[in-house]
């Protein structure tokens, strides 16, 4: 399956936060996996 652009775009940033978070702030590490997982189902195509 592919993303859409916009939603693929969002999930990149959010990788680049995480990168960003396990290096300079560690507690935010959870909180942004989790986020990525929520938006990364809510933005799958279903139909």
């Amino acid at each position: 399956m592919a993303g859409r652009p916009v939603f693929m775009a969002i999930l990149t940033a959010v990788l680049a936060l995480m990168f960003f978070a396990a290096w300079k702030a560690p507690r935010w590490v959870k909180e942004t996996g989790v986020f990525a997982l929520v938006f990364g189902v809510f933005s799958m195509d279903v139909a």
